[in-house]
């Protein structure tokens, strides 16, 4: 009897199995990765399960609406409203993670009551590790997308490096898990698979939690360092009024000195210079007696809009003009930002003096109150 010189096909593909298997587990990991779309959990056929799964997946989707364009909103808003805003933000994304810790309790009792049941086929570890894999690839995905989004604005290296450690202790959970699902799927052709513990997926959970709450507190951390262009106090989460959407709450934080808000007088034609400005933002406070400010605009003249975002020092007058000296290292600038009365309550003039080939246009604009 001759013998084959060619391997027998069918003890290829049992060989091949394994591999196979573990090329599509990795494959399923990478599609996680790639998308900022939350893949919904697993209910296990179970009613309690897939409920609080689906709570999971709206808390998610909550806080994805409430954020939408938020870093293009934080920075034109005055600072205290964009440290709000990104509180209110940081609570929504604890929600999300208090509605996922809701959903892996259901499955943790559920893996319990299968413990004392003798019918009950074994739940494979690999189903849990699918699903954590897929929360952090798509977490990982929204944070790299959203930093993408300010890669033209001078605050986007900062952003990076504050996020870099805890995105690259979300990627070591992750490829831990993967690297679960490569032996799980290698050993499940040789014998039957084994059915995961309670205990083992609870802290596998709290693991995954702790790891996504320490990457949006840092991304957000970030953020609100970037609008104040220096280290604030740490975030603390705020939730909304009743009723209120996340994403329009507007009220003023109660975290460091009152600031008095003065924004342009769209319409008001009451400007010197090439065009109306198309945006303008004065915030003033005072901090050990002296006058503190910044100043962010839009401001035509004739090479295009520039973009202004300076800030301010003087001493408080008792009334009349207030100067206040320019304070801008990038770009560099020199100069005074003279605040004269308009002659109505809560209106102000502000008038830019500044040398003649300054990075500032020269002009003027009526400003209100907020």
């Amino acid at each position: 009897m001759r013998t084959s010189p060619f391997p027998n096909p069918c003890r290829y593909r049992r060989r091949a199995a394994p591999l196979l298997a573990c090329v599509a587990l990795c494959a399923a990991g990478l599609r996680g990765q790639g998308s900022s779309r939350l893949p919904p959990p697993p209910g296990f056929s179970q009613d309690a399960v897939a409920a609080r799964a689906d709570e999971a997946v709206r808390a998610w989707e909550k806080w994805a609406r409430a954020d939408r364009k938020l870093e293009q909103r934080i920075f034109i808003v005055p600072m205290a409203e964009a440290r709000v805003q990104l509180r209110l933000s940081l609570g929504a994304f604890l929600d999300f993670l208090a509605a996922r810790a809701a959903y892996a309790e259901s499955v943790a009792a559920y893996i319990d009551s299968r413990a004392w049941s003798t019918r009950a086929a074994p739940m494979p570890e690999d189903a849990a590790c699918q699903d954590q894999i897929g929360v952090l690839g798509a977490n990982l995905a929204a944070v790299q997308s959203r930093i993408m989004t300010l890669r033209d604005s001078p605050e986007w290296l900062a952003i990076r490096r504050g996020v870099e450690e805890p995105n690259d202790q979300a990627l070591k959970l992750q490829s831990t898990l993967r690297s679960k699902l490569d032996i799980a799927a290698l050993s499940h052709n040789a014998r039957p698979a084994a059915d995961t513990s309670s205990v083992v997926y609870r802290d596998s959970e709290r693991r995954l939690a702790d790891a996504l709450r320490r990457l949006w507190t840092a991304y957000y951390q970030a953020l609100g360092d970037a609008v104040e262009q220096k280290p604030t106090p740490p975030l603390t989460p705020l939730q909304p009024p009743d009723g209120a959407h996340p994403g329009i709450v507007t009220a003023r934080s109660t975290e460091g000195p009152k600031v008095d808000v003065w924004t342009y007088a769209e319409g008001s034609m009451l400007f010197n210079g090439v065009a109306e400005p198309k945006r303008a933002l004065l915030e003033l406070w005072t901090e050990n007696g002296v006058l503190l400010g910044r100043y962010r605009a839009e401001l035509p003249d004739f090479h295009g809009t520039k973009t202004v975002d300076i800030r301010l020092r003087g001493t408080p007058s008792a009334g009349g003009a207030q100067t206040l000296q320019i304070e801008s290292k990038d770009p560099a600038a020199s100069g005074q930002i003279v605040l004269e009365p308009s002659g109505l309550a809560g209106e102000v003039l502000l008038v830019r003096v500044v040398p003649a080939h300054s990075s500032i246009p020269r002009g003027r604009e009526l400003l209100r109150r907020q």
